[in-house]
């Protein structure tokens, strides 16, 4: 054994006061919980819709991105068309996987929900890729067991929104 490591335990914590409204984007995007994402314009969404809008023609390929979470609910009327051929019949007992597979490609000025990175319906496939369980608890290798699968399954970016313990020592086996 060259290397060992702890199997630490990772979980689901909700961030507290992230909840101010924001002004709409210029853009008129008409989804109507636009206005309840903060990080539009913090991220200046706008000139990114501009930039997609005007670089249409040159994309070429579509981006799987692979959410490794508590999963992603393949139902969902705002992320139906976003799924990968394999996750359609997805799940989410938690929610989490789906918010946050929401703010990666949501169906955008559609009248439904939020706006997404994606803008265009056909940038962006999600994968989901379970390794948090119905309670949002997972260990270091069941995300790390997750990493790799994605990769294999074609993934292009692992998308991981979660949290635990972290210093230089637990990085190698993610490494």
């Amino acid at each position: 054994i060259l290397h060992g490591e702890y199997n630490d335990r990772i979980q689901l914590q909700p961030l507290e006061g992230l909840l101010n409204k924001s002004p709409r984007p210029a853009i008129a995007i008409n989804d109507p919980l636009v206005e309840e994402q903060w990080a539009l314009p913090a991220l200046k969404m706008d000139e990114w819709y501009r930039l997609l809008i005007d670089h249409r023609k040159d994309a070429i390929s579509t981006a799987v991105v692979a959410v490794l979470d508590t999963g992603i609910d393949g139902g969902h009327e705002d992320l139906t068309r976003m799924m990968d051929k394999n996750g359609r019949q997805g799940d989410d007992p938690v929610g989490h996987g789906t918010h946050c597979a929401g703010i990666i490609a949501a169906e955008t000025n559609n009248k439904t929900g939020v706006a997404s990175m994606a803008f265009h319906n056909d940038l962006i496939r999600l994968m989901p890729v379970k390794v948090l369980n119905r309670l949002g608890f997972g260990t270091q290798a069941q995300i790390i067991r997750g990493m790799i699968k994605a990769v294999d399954d074609g993934a292009d970016v692992l998308s991981m929104s979660l949290g635990g313990i972290s210093d230089t020592p637990r990085q190698k086996a993610y490494q």
